[in-house]
């Protein structure tokens, strides 16, 4: 047939006509599902709100359609959600969220507020304002949005469904053995660390780009939840998260087996010491890395990106994730350990790890070389340095040494925050190579007191905070840190040690969330006050000196001074005073001045942060006794 222009034009319509048929006529005609539960005929409110939706272009950027698999705020949508839509607003682009669930999940006045500065409530977002409706057209339209899906906070739902109830699930189906609990570490390792971290606490190394943060596998409240609860999770997914379907991909007897590690390693903990046994064979002959400053570096990365969390940046054991972990993370710095040690050794337990322990297998993410590096890096850097060893600035390009400024916006308040949380423990709260930490570590830690360093551009500042010490346990911080808290960190460490002041005012008034603060349930008991003492000599008397009269070796060249605790305000005023200068140190002008006085919530528990009050109280002879409550002994404080 000879292919004329009026037959390709009919051709051509026939096409259109046909697809309109099907995708239009079609399923208008046979579309009849019968409604869901939360399903129903819109009130003239929701339908003007309905109309307000389409005629504005919602759905040219919101799709109302969740399939399986979708992360999405919550579950696979059901036919019967639209049960009255004619024609379906299901959409075709996700520039903004998915819609199909949105019902309930926001009140009326935030979606109006939300309608009126899209970008008050989301940042990044590129939704128009749509402020020219007037006030019952938006609420109109937040009571359509109202309606869509099945009404239900999915992630935070613990109904069980029935298909996980009975005997089958009631619970685990393997026992606790070293063959089964490296069995299930080794699939967690896999499908879950990258995630949920290798400590269970949520902080993997893909957890921050996530919509929704991952468990926190060591929370409390996953303790006393039931068998069936995990597996259903673990089979079904977590809809609103990226925690996928694992029954897609993972036989049951693997669910179990990772249950039985989750448990037993992050939850309800119980450490059962085995024998480590001998080297096998395969890493006798097994050598490090050689320890050139490049391979040093590159151990020491992949240290910070995956062992720091546990091991400390310090190799001391004492980890963001470290605290609660049974058994804990070891400390490097045990030279009856670890001298006799051969390469295979520091290959073996990095690469095949130990018996019952929550730390992977490291050869599951890193191959032979990296194992390699990165036991190198502990061996030589954090367990065994040279004596005399020195350390390697970063060569630091011209460019970025000339144009790197430090943004006018930087929070110095934030930055005392990282820097208590990430720095205090090698460069110590006095800035002088004081941490817990510290001493041990050679090259030893920068000491920020030396007036070299009052010569440092922002730029080389900055660099070395992000590219960190060669030949030394300073971290690479651009693994962990956001430019941001990096630029606090500087500005922080220049504010407090390197070019000190005094703030003009500083409050002695006791915040109103202080004040009468009852110590209960600690109390001086004997116990108490000698870890008070240990923890004063340990973190504190530095600064305040022996017998807390503010004449400490470290607090000369701070400013302020620091206090003399025998004297007022401290000696005169109440156990909430001490308590809360030690909960949240001394920053004056209004908030906006600290001092070189941590915060020590950021550090100590509450426990120990009572022990220190007790104690210090009594050392500096505090009016009312370490307590509060009774007159203060003649002899207290005589054991330091």
């Amino acid at each position: 047939m000879k292919m004329t222009p009026r037959l390709i034009i009919i051709g051509g319509l026939a096409v259109v006509l046909t697809v309109v048929a099907f995708v239009v006529f079609l399923p208008t005609v046979v579309f009849k599902p019968t409604p869901t539960m939360t399903t129903h005929q819109y009130t003239p409110l929701e339908q003007e709100g309905r109309d307000l939706y389409v005629s504005n272009g919602c759905m040219y950027c919101h799709s109302q359609f969740t399939r399986p698999g979708d992360v999405t705020p919550s579950r696979v949508s059901e036919a019967g959600q639209y049960a009255f839509d004619q024609p379906h607003q299901l959409g075709t682009l996700r520039t903004g969220p998915d819609l199909a669930n949105i019902g309930m999940k926001r009140g009326e006045q935030w979606e109006i507020n939300h309608f009126i500065d899209p970008r008050k409530y989301s940042p990044n977002s590129i939704m128009p304002s749509f402020r020219f409706l007037s006030e019952r057209q938006m609420r109109a339209l937040a009571a359509y949005l109202d309606t869509l899906g099945n009404k239900q906070t999915a992630s935070t739902d613990l109904m069980v469904p029935v298909r996980f109830l009975g005997t089958k699930f009631e619970r685990n189906k393997f026992e606790l053995t070293e063959e089964n609990f490296a069995r299930g570490r080794d699939i967690y390792a896999k499908r879950c660390l990258t995630c949920h971290g290798c400590a269970g606490k949520g902080d993997g190394p893909y957890a921050m780009i996530n919509n929704a943060r991952p468990a926190n596998l060591r929370d409390s409240k996953y303790k006393n939840l039931p068998v069936n609860y995990f597996f259903w999770r673990i089979s079904d997914g977590v809809p609103g998260t990226v925690m996928p379907e694992w029954k897609q991909s993972m036989t049951d007897d693997e669910m179990w087996l990772v249950m039985l590690f989750e448990e037993k390693a992050f939850m309800n903990m119980t450490p059962a010491f085995t024998d480590e046994g001998d080297m096998p064979e395969q890493f006798a002959n097994k050598k490090l890395a050689a320890p050139t400053l490049e391979n040093l570096e590159k151990g020491k990365a992949i240290f910070v990106a995956n062992c720091a969390f546990c091991h400390g940046y310090s190799g001391a054991g004492d980890g963001p994730d470290a605290a609660g972990l049974l058994p804990g993370p070891p400390n490097f710095d045990d030279d009856a350990l670890y001298v006799p040690w051969a390469d295979g050794d520091w290959i073996w337990r990095v690469s095949e790890s130990l018996p019952m322990r929550a730390m992977p297998q490291w050869k599951t993410w890193l191959d032979e070389e990296q194992v390699s590096l990165v036991a190198g890096y502990v061996k030589n850097v954090l367990s065994l340095p040279k004596d005399g060893a020195e350390p390697a600035d970063p060569e630091i390009p011209a460019d970025i040494d000339k144009n790197l400024k430090m943004p006018a916006d930087t929070d110095l308040m934030r930055g005392r925050q990282v820097y208590l949380q990430r720095c205090w423990m090698c460069h110590g709260d006095a800035g002088q190579s004081d941490g817990p930490s510290g001493g041990k570590l050679q090259p030893v830690p920068a000491t920020f007191i030396e007036p070299a360093l009052k010569k440092f551009s922002d730029g080389e500042w900055f660099y070395k905070v992000s590219y960190g010490i060669g030949n030394a346990a300073m971290p690479q911080w651009h693994l962990l840190l956001s430019p941001e808290d990096r630029w606090a960190t500087v500005k922080y460490i220049k504010h407090a040690f390197v070019n000190p002041s005094e703030p003009t005012v500083v409050s002695d008034d006791v915040p109103p969330a202080y004040v009468a603060l009852d110590p209960a349930p600690y109390s001086p008991t004997p116990e108490t006050m000698e870890q008070g003492k240990q923890l004063y000599a340990t973190l504190c008397t530095g600064c305040h000196g022996a017998k807390a009269m503010g004449d400490g070796d470290l607090g000369v060249v701070l400013l302020p001074t620091p206090a003399n605790l025998t004297e007022e305000p401290g000696s005169t005023t109440g156990i909430d005073f001490w308590y809360w200068r030690l909960d949240q140190g001394v920053v004056g002008d209004n908030g906006k001045h600290p001092t070189a006085m941590p915060a020590w919530i950021n550090i100590l528990t509450d426990q120990q942060k009572w022990a220190v009050v007790f104690y210090t109280r009594g050392l500096a002879g505090a009016v009312g006794g370490p307590d509060g409550s009774e007159p203060t002994s003649p002899t207290a404080g005589s054991g330091n």
